[in-house]
């Protein structure tokens, strides 16, 4: 891989960065068992990013303004499924936020960002925002709303995963097939105490996650060695659940750090 970033500031107000990297991943890969012969492969996955973004403060807020862009082409062969998956996906995007300081116990960062990706006909807005409280020194209170969405495409790991139980699948995509996108709310809090060259941090968070027009996955027929399956949009689906992160250094020679995540998938 290649990456490269700079960073400028025109003056105490005004500061940008620019920045790309490039990844070319390739894997051979044997997803079988049992001596199956089918389940050999290789993909090959270049992917390039480029980004480019401006802050502008003004007083008590922080103006950003960016675009970005992805390139993402797939080659994934397994010639004993008879199955070749190759595709370019181009994906860019600009995007708009303020991150207003309104006192020095409370920020609230606002955004919005306009995607177009070539596997869309229609451009998608996703907005976000997000509030901070800092209750006490040590102490803050954090939440969140944003939107997501996930563009329509054949390759999936779930292809992979499922060769490893020893199946192969053949993956199509269904002629109406939709975006699927994602709303999504969190809060938390954050302890951070630090005496003497000794710290603690503890976080604890909630998060809610409601996805519409989930992509599912349903058998159309099969083949001697594989289902041959389509990729349809479920009514849709939510996740949600509770987690809990704790961290501790003594001194320069001992860290710790552990997490916990209780989580819950509904269709």
């Amino acid at each position: 891989g290649l990456s490269s970033e700079w960073n400028h500031s025109l003056s105490k107000k005004i500061h940008y960065n620019l920045s790309f990297s490039l990844v070319d991943a390739k894997r051979n890969t044997y997803y079988g068992s049992h001596k199956d012969l089918n389940a050999y492969g290789n993909t090959k996955n270049p992917l390039l990013f480029l980004n480019c973004q401006l802050n502008y403060q003004i007083g008590s807020h922080v103006f950003s303004l960016g675009v970005q862009y992805k390139r993402d082409k797939i080659k994934d062969e397994a010639t004993g499924y008879n199955r070749i998956i190759e595709d370019v996906y181009h994906e860019s995007g600009f995007f708009i936020q303020d991150d207003f300081k309104i006192s020095k116990v409370f920020s609230l960062l606002t955004g919005v960002r306009l995607n177009k990706h070539s596997a869309l006909d229609k451009n998608i807005f996703t907005p976000r925002l997000s509030i901070l409280f800092n209750i006490t020194k040590y102490l803050a209170f954090r939440t969140s709303f944003s939107t997501g969405f996930r563009a329509p495409q054949v390759f999936d790991e779930d292809l992979h995963i499922t060769q490893v139980g020893g199946e192969g699948m053949i993956i199509t995509n269904s002629p109406d097939l939709n975006v699927e996108k994602s709303f999504s709310i969190s809060s938390g809090l954050d302890y951070g105490k630090q005496i003497k060259r000794n710290l603690i941090q503890l976080s604890l968070e909630t998060f809610y996650t409601q996805l519409t027009d989930t992509f599912v996955l349903h058998e159309v027929s099969r083949i001697e060695n594989a289902r041959i399956l389509e990729r349809i949009n479920g009514f849709g689906s939510k996740v949600y659940g509770f987690s809990i992160d704790f961290g501790l250094v003594l001194g320069p020679k001992f860290s710790l750090a552990s997490g916990w995540t209780i989580q819950r998938t509904r269709l």
